[in-house]
């Protein structure tokens, strides 16, 4: 029609602008919004305040809020409608602690404020305890809240608070701080109780993980004449969710399988057709409580797949650790002409890590080849990611970091990780990760300087990945630097810090301070223990080991197997053969702990080295079948060693029946026959 008018010389007058503007800002066409906002301010009609508001207001919902506050700071007279258009606009363009600090002017200028001013800053509110990817996000929550409670109490001070809007928008915003009580009181305020307010009410339960109040909630709710809209039926079957993650504890122990059929046959026939949303939630439940099928058959009755609903089918086989079903899954997503999102990517990269966790057991061999193979699907979904212009995204890029670090391939982790868009804290967490799983120590502190200069204060995961790294390379002064840090970021030192604290302090030999950390802990759990015993293990003080065993044993009453491979390790570095097998005997029959092929390995090493083989055949004629490689290969070393040719042969056979084509029980057998052959021709000459 504008166009029109263009043609026939119709001048548009300030009504015919603001109209256009808002339908510009409903179908969010910014092009034709800023040759209209040239258009007005050629006729010098940007001053006009509604002209100036509509134009805020498109820009608003067109996601240009720099430009809407161009046009708010440029108006020489502003409104209500006005400030509330600049709000909404900000809100609009995610920009949360803008439109709190605009809302923070309004009071300071003594504006009058209406039910929607302060709706939008409940919901600016909301917006800012939502914000995942913020390295604040603890700390936007404990904001978000305190203003919120705020804005509540001006709403009930100003006869607001019955306005459903407003109650909804509190019952979300109590939800995401995990406020349910304040949340219960703003319910109860509310005028009516329609459909909308009861949703918003089960949402916050489940926000919450209280998934029994949801669902007694969902059941008042019918009780009171209130029918469920599709919505009201996602929340309930989200509630399903938390009590399934609960341990399915509900009325007459009801399990949250059988509420959520019961819910799926209601919506059925309460709904002609059932959303995205509900079907997609309903995938996930069923995945939870292991059903694939009946995922499967919910997803299959469905006349049209969205990816939302491809992404939820992914999520379930990754959920049942079904890698290769996944990854089936999303080569149907781009064979059926949809394009996989952000949320697509990340689900079938974490199929790749399944498929790589389910062959950490096998032989070298095999895991090479299952890395190999799945290296290649790795890098064909980044090659989809780069096309659907994913790769740089943050967090699409940080799930290629993991699946290339776990593939071995850190140099395509590194490309990876300098083409990102940007690097929050995950993504720079998960790089030192890379770096500190691929045992390059050295490349990992590079980094964590390189990030002390970008973010000062570290997390508790970067700190404990940096730890990692100066154990693996010993360096005790970056382990001093860490450990300060880490009280200065109000970290406590307990728990697993204090035992990766101690584990490094140990593995830099500094075994000093490791026992300073343990004894500076008000409870120490075992793990705490056992670093200390491996630190002095590992600097060769077997008889401190030894008595932190003791003193554990006082303290706690506890040992796991980490306790007595650090004893056996402490035993073996030390050359202490019959403490040794006092520690594997006292682990039999005192904890009743079966050992693991480790153990094995160590004991026979140190009975091996000794030279001790009545002792070797005895842990021989107990050891498990299925015993690994690594301990034949042991005792043929320590037979090589010592020259016995007998045993060393029993550890030959079983070593090439293991693995056949490992080429070294090959090279050690030679050397004990060469051994064998040039004791005989010594003794021969002899005679």
């Amino acid at each position: 029609m504008y166009l029109y008018m263009q043609q026939e010389g119709v001048e548009p007058d300030n009504y015919t602008f603001v109209s256009l503007l808002k339908a510009c800002g409903n179908i969010s066409n910014l092009d034709l919004g800023q040759a209209l906002h040239d258009n007005i301010q050629s006729r010098s009609l940007a001053c006009d305040v509604f002209i100036g508001t509509t134009l805020i207001s498109m820009y608003g919902k067109c996601g240009a809020s720099l430009e809407a506050e161009n046009v708010f700071l440029k108006l020489p007279a502003k409104n209500l409608v006005t400030w509330n258009s600049m709000l909404s606009a900000y809100v609009e363009g995610g920009q949360a602690e803008r439109a709190l600090h605009l809302y923070r002017q309004m009071l300071d200028e003594c504006m009058t404020r209406n039910p929607e001013t302060l709706l939008i800053a409940i919901q600016a509110c909301n917006l800012l305890a939502s914000k995942n990817d913020s390295e604040l996000h603890q700390e936007n929550k404990v904001i978000a809240l305190e203003i919120g409670h705020t804005l509540h109490s001006e709403a009930r001070r100003m006869n607001f608070i019955q306005d459903s809007h407003i109650g909804n928008t509190l019952l979300s915003l109590y939800g995401r701080c995990n406020s349910v009580t304040k949340g219960e009181n703003v319910f109860s305020c509310l005028s009516g109780y329609e459909v909308i307010s009861w949703t918003a009410l089960i949402s916050m339960y489940v926000e919450c993980s209280q998934g029994t109040k949801a669902l007694h909630a969902y059941t008042k709710m019918q009780m009171e004449g209130v029918s469920p809209n599709q919505q009201t039926v996602v929340s309930a079957l989200q509630a399903c969710c938390v009590l399934k993650h609960e341990g399915d504890i509900f009325e007459e122990q009801s399990s949250s399988l059988e509420i959520g059929r019961a819910l799926h046959e209601d919506a059925q026939r309460s709904f002609t057709d059932l959303d995205t949303f509900v079907c997609t939630t309903l995938i996930g439940l069923y995945a939870k409580c292991g059903e694939i099928l009946e995922a499967e058959n919910v997803f299959c009755v469905l006349a049209h797949h969205t990816v939302v609903q491809w992404n939820g089918m992914l999520s379930a086989y990754v959920e049942q650790g079904q890698g290769r079903k996944a990854l089936h899954c999303y080569r149907q997503l781009c064979d059926s002409g949809l394009h996989p999102d952000q949320g697509t990517f990340i689900i079938a990269l974490q199929a790749c890590n399944i498929l790589l966790e389910e062959m950490e057991d096998a032989s070298f061999i095999e895991q090479y080849g299952a890395k190999y193979n799945v290296h290649g699907v790795g890098q064909a979904l980044h090659a989809d990611a780069k096309k659907a212009g994913l790769a740089s995204d943050v967090v699409v890029g940080t799930g290629l970091i993991t699946m290339y670090s776990k593939c071995g391939t850190i140099r395509e982790a590194e490309t990876t990780f300098a083409g990102l868009s940007k690097h929050n804290m995950v993504a720079w967490n998960a790089m030192l990760s890379a770096y500190v799983n691929q045992g390059q120590g050295i490349k990992a502190l590079c980094l964590y300087i390189h990030l002390k200069r970008t973010l000062p204060l570290l997390n508790f995961v970067t700190i404990i990945c940096i730890l990692q790294a100066c154990s693996g390379v010993g360096s005790l002064e970056n382990c001093w630097q860490l450990h300060f840090a880490a009280l200065t970021a109000g970290h406590d030192a307990e728990g697993f810090l204090a035992s990766t604290l101690i584990h490094t302090y140990g593995n830099c030999g500094d075994t000093e301070d490791a026992l300073a950390v343990l004894s500076g802990l008000t409870r120490p759990i075992i793990a705490s223990w056992n670093s200390c015993i491996a630190g002095y293990g590992a600097v060769g003080n077997a008889l401190s080991s030894w008595h932190l065993f003791e003193e554990s044993q006082l303290t706690c009453n506890e040992a796991t197997h980490a306790t007595f491979t650090s004893l056996l390790a402490a035993c073996s570095h030390g050359g202490l053969v019959d403490e040794g097998i006092s520690v594997f005997k006292y682990m039999k029959e005192e904890f009743l702990l079966k050992p693991f092929t480790n153990q094995y390995v160590t004991l026979i090493d140190l009975i091996g080295r000794s030279g001790n083989f009545s002792m070797t055949e005895e842990v021989i004629y107990n050891v498990p079948d299925n015993c690994s490689l690594s301990f034949w290969m042991c005792l043929l070393s320590a037979c090589c060693l010592h020259g016995n040719s007998e045993l060393g042969e029993l550890a030959f056979n079983h070593a090439i029946n293991l693995q056949s084509e490992e080429p070294t029980p090959y090279v050690l057998m030679a050397n004990l026959c060469y051994r064998k052959m040039a004791f005989n021709e010594s003794h021969a000459a002899g005679h």
